[in-house]
């Protein structure tokens, strides 16, 4: 049985033993804004006290007026919005100088990835070129066939599930076998898996034979619960190794997380271990090269604990999740983001860095990660902030 991590982690206290520190203001935040999403592309998501959305600037200086009823972040120069019409909402997309450039006519739409967004009209899926024009026809987009095993797979859930295009390549399902596309629809990699994942780190996990010599119906399938041997595979799909890791995770900073015997481990792009499998609880994936996991804590609530600091050399740092004050890191971001990560030790959040030392000491309610050298804070007032990352200015938590 897998042991469950004690802190929790989310996908964005007392008196600190050092003096709390505040960081630098990016700017200060206007009368009437009620939140700021994260930076993308030099712009911040930012919403009035109209409840309509606009934009900001890296310098605070409000760029798109706030006049949409729903709104996302900015990829690859074109960010989706939302209007109600005729009792409905519409989604269409804006350019960086708030321009309507693809019109309110879908009712589900995808980010842009190479320079192509899913977008849903009457329940038709398909794909659109950053121009508006249809590209890519339902059969580009994937469905999920699934089933509940509890029911012997008598009771199926189609669901769809449209797909990013990585390092150019689209994850495309064709007579229940998988191959990748390119942008405009061509086979690069023709499709020849039982099961394939989109591409991460420029690598990406195929089926490379059935384990055990069971037999599977499913057209989908949850990572976790797959009964076949994994391979990886370049752009050119050129297989580089197989590994016969029960659960394999995505690459990231070009380490993947694999599983064996209950235990979690990771290896390399060579299907190398950099890490033996040696740990109970499943670490969260790797960013800026760093990764982190818990380790102890069950048995004493989490005072004996540690939180593990995995570094892509292979080195590993290890944090106690308590120090002699009994002040204790109760929660902590999914991952690294900008070599700090968000931690909150009592009721107040700060970022420990890389190193394991608080870059920012804890004294916020509420924060993001750093995107583009910023992040969005709430004070313990609840004063809505943009702070700047600090750089190198790091101070070390007591311990």
């Amino acid at each position: 049985m897998m042991k469950s991590i004690v802190i929790s982690f989310f996908l964005c206290c007392p008196p600190a033993a050092v003096p709390a520190q505040a960081p630098a203001d990016a700017f200060p935040v206007r009368k009437g804004i009620l939140t700021i999403g994260s930076f993308c592309e030099g712009l911040a998501r930012m919403e009035a006290g109209n409840n309509r959305y606009g934009y900001m600037n890296t310098h605070g200086t409000v760029v798109i007026s706030p006049r949409f009823e729903a709104a996302g972040d900015f990829h690859e120069g074109l960010a989706s919005v939302g209007k109600e019409i005729d009792g409905r909402r519409r989604f269409g997309f804006i350019n960086r100088s708030g321009r309507l450039v693809i019109p309110y006519a879908y009712d589900e739409v995808k980010d842009f990835s190479g320079h192509r967004a899913a977008v849903s009209k009457n329940g038709v899926w398909q794909y659109i070129s950053t121009t508006g024009h249809p590209v890519l026809n339902s059969r580009y987009v994937r469905t999920d066939t699934l089933r509940d095993h509890l029911y012997s797979g008598m009771y199926r859930e189609v669901r769809v599930n449209p797909m990013q295009f990585r390092n150019g390549l689209l994850l495309v399902r064709e007579n229940n076998l998988y191959g990748y596309t390119d942008t405009a629809g061509n086979w690069r990699i023709p499709p020849q898996y039982r099961i394939a994942r989109e591409f991460a780190d420029g690598v990406a996990l195929v089926s490379a034979g059935v384990k055990n010599n069971r037999h599977e119906t499913m057209q989908t399938y949850n990572p976790d619960e797959v009964p076949f041997a994994w391979g990886v595979i370049d752009p050119a799909g050129k297989l580089l190794f197989t590994t016969d890791a029960e659960i394999v995770g995505d690459f990231s900073s070009g380490l993947a997380l694999f599983n064996k015997d209950d235990l979690w481990g990771f290896f390399n792009k060579k299907g190398e271990t950099v890490f033996p499998a040696r740990f109970d609880n499943r670490p969260l994936p790797f960013t800026d090269s760093t990764a982190i996991v818990q380790t102890g804590g069950e048995t004493t609530g989490i005072r004996n604990g540690k939180l593990l600091l995995l570094h892509a050399s292979g080195s590993i740092i290890a944090v106690p999740l308590c120090n002699a004050s009994g002040r204790c890191i109760l929660d902590a971001g999914a991952a690294f983001s900008e070599k700090l990560l968000p931690v909150k030790v009592g009721s107040t959040w700060g970022y420990m860095d890389t190193s394991g030392n608080m870059a920012i000491p804890p004294q916020f309610d509420q924060v993001t990660p750093f995107r583009e050298g910023l992040a969005t804070v709430i004070t313990t007032e609840g004063r809505l902030r943009v702070i700047r990352h600090p750089g190198k200015n790091n101070v070390t938590l007591k311990k």
